[in-house]
């Protein structure tokens, strides 16, 4: 009498899980490439916005800086001569001590 031993079939597992291993990597690598891509276009909206930010700035600046120029020829030609004794008029007594000091070097 013979016993033939019969072994199961092998199986496959570890080229299975080679295989969804590959898989997961593969879609590890595709999120990874899509969070960077999403990255990319934040990056490039944000330089979008800072551009336009920059050129509102450099705008505003140089608005800033006519309506200043303007003030400062408008207050020049406003401006009148006043007389010293007008100016003596508003002395106050702290200037007053001081100029006499002065006055007196």
């Amino acid at each position: 009498f013979f016993l033939q031993v019969i072994r199961p079939p092998r199986r496959s597992t570890q080229s299975r899980s080679s295989a969804a291993s590959d898989v997961y990597k593969r879609q590890e690598i595709e999120n990874l490439r899509k969070t960077a891509e999403e990255k990319r276009y934040a990056l490039e909206q944000t330089d979008k916005m800072l551009d336009q930010d920059q050129a509102n700035f450099q705008a505003y600046l140089k608005k800033n800086e006519q309506e200043t120029d303007q003030a400062t020829l408008k207050a020049e030609q406003e401006a009148k001569a006043v007389s010293y004794t007008h100016l003596r008029a508003h002395e106050t007594g702290r200037n007053l001590v001081c100029r006499l000091l002065l006055e007196k070097k």
